[in-house]
């Protein structure tokens, strides 16, 4: 059987296929094979089906010295986490195996009394954490923690 025959055959089930399933998915993948049967019949050595890997770049000393740095100059994991292209889970990693003396999450204990005082002053959970430089969530379940009731959004029904 030559490969036309088997290219024929299977362009024919394929589109069978496709009829019968969502064509979003089934007519997709029946362009991938038969992308992949051309190659093939062409007989071009490169028949790579695998998505490329992704690049693993590791940092030299001096660079996690660096990352070290601005974090202790006051940088989050995921300001440091964009500026050396990776994951803030392993920029938190670096910072670890370095020995780096974490932050604590969330909102500074001396700067609790300062969130209470804008939210009660009228100052959405978004303007308290960009002054703050925390996520509203954030903010809200440290409210939530010393007492504060959180209001309901604006448009929506009390719960």
């Amino acid at each position: 059987m030559s490969w036309r025959n088997v290219v024929d055959m299977t362009t024919a089930v394929e589109e069978t296929r496709c009829i019968s399933n969502p064509p979003d998915q089934a007519c997709d993948q029946v362009e991938r094979l038969r992308r992949l049967l051309q190659v093939a019949a062409a007989g071009t050595p490169d028949m790579s089906t695998e998505s490329p890997k992704q690049v693993q770049r590791r940092l030299r000393p001096h660079e996690v010295g660096e990352l070290v740095a601005r974090y202790d100059a006051g940088s989050n994991l995921s300001e440091l986490a964009e500026r050396c292209g990776c994951h803030r889970d392993t920029v938190s990693k670096l910072l670890d195996r370095a020995g780096a003396s974490r932050r604590q999450r969330g909102i500074r204990s001396d700067r609790v009394n300062d969130a209470i005082d804008a939210y009660v002053a009228g100052a959405s959970l978004a303007a308290v954490g960009a002054q703050l430089s925390a996520d509203p969530t954030t903010v809200a379940r440290t409210l939530r923690a010393n007492g504060v009731q959180i209001r309901p959004r604006r448009g929506w029904p009390p719960s």
